[in-house]
């Protein structure tokens, strides 16, 4: 990254700040100038729209002046799109990682390793709640059983991810501070998720870049790319052969944060 640039990280759901630490060998917790927005301990009991405003209302007394790259990873690439449009009279560039695209694009629920999570957050609301009450309980007491859980069809060259012991270690503990320690921010951007977003796509006007593997299970190539024709202002789509998702999260940090394909 640019000296000087203003980056603001949108980690996954579930994720946390810590989602930088699956890629320790890149040095990039600290770094001046990339900023992780820290959703899940704030604005509990807010409504969806209460939340992307009080979030954009952070990002503009952190960074209160000059242009800003939101990069939005998975979930978080969600949280981006809704927040972008909230973000005022400001120069903007967004680069989306293996992008939750709104499911109304498209029948894609079976593709997803988390369609069964989706689709009971979809069509039961109770349902839903018991499961995460589950995933967070376990999430505490045994979260390398969650993790196992998690990818236990892991594709591409996530499977070489989940055998790397940092990698592992670092999703545990993300786990845990995550839906272990705040469900009800899990819960809520899952549900508002599901409840469908595709409206907003029109409203995004900065130039978007997409980051996406083409074996990837959790957010399916052809999501990505219908995401990408639904987009307006769509200026690089970056198909990374035999990647999924975490690892086209890697390949961004290493080569796509300090890419050329950044806009001004």
């Amino acid at each position: 990254m640019d000296e000087g640039e203003q980056i603001v990280y949108f980690h996954g759901t579930p994720g946390s700040p810590d989602e930088l630490l699956l890629f320790p060998a890149l040095g990039l917790t600290g770094c001046n100038g990339l900023w992780v927005l820290p959703r899940h301990d704030h604005h509990n009991g807010l409504s969806s729209d209460q939340y992307f405003d009080a979030l954009a209302s952070e990002i503009e007394a952190h960074f209160p002046n000059g242009p800003i790259r939101l990069v939005g990873f998975s979930l978080g690439a969600f949280i981006a799109m809704n927040v972008v449009s909230r973000l005022d009279n400001r120069l903007i560039s967004l680069d989306l990682i293996s992008p939750a695209g709104p499911l109304e694009l498209g029948d894609f629920l079976g593709q997803m390793a988390g369609g069964p999570v989706f689709r009971i957050a979809r069509y039961s609301r109770p349902l839903f709640s018991i499961m995460v009450r589950l995933q967070s309980c376990l999430a505490r007491i045994a979260p390398g059983s969650l993790f196992h859980m998690l990818f236990a069809n892991a594709a591409g060259h996530d499977r070489a991810l989940t055998s790397q012991p940092t990698f592992k270690s670092a999703m545990v503990k993300m786990l845990q501070r995550s839906i272990g320690r705040n469900p009800v921010a899990y819960r809520r951007e899952v549900t508002s998720y599901v409840e469908g977003c595709a409206s907003i796509l029109t409203l995004i006007s900065p130039p978007v870049t997409l980051w996406y593997g083409d074996d990837d299970n959790w957010t399916p190539p052809s999501m990505v790319e219908a995401l990408g024709k639904a987009l307006p202002n769509v200026v690089a789509q970056h198909r990374l052969a035999g990647h999924s998702h975490y690892s086209t999260l890697g390949y961004f940090l290493d080569r796509g944060l300090n890419s050329a394909s950044k806009r001004s």
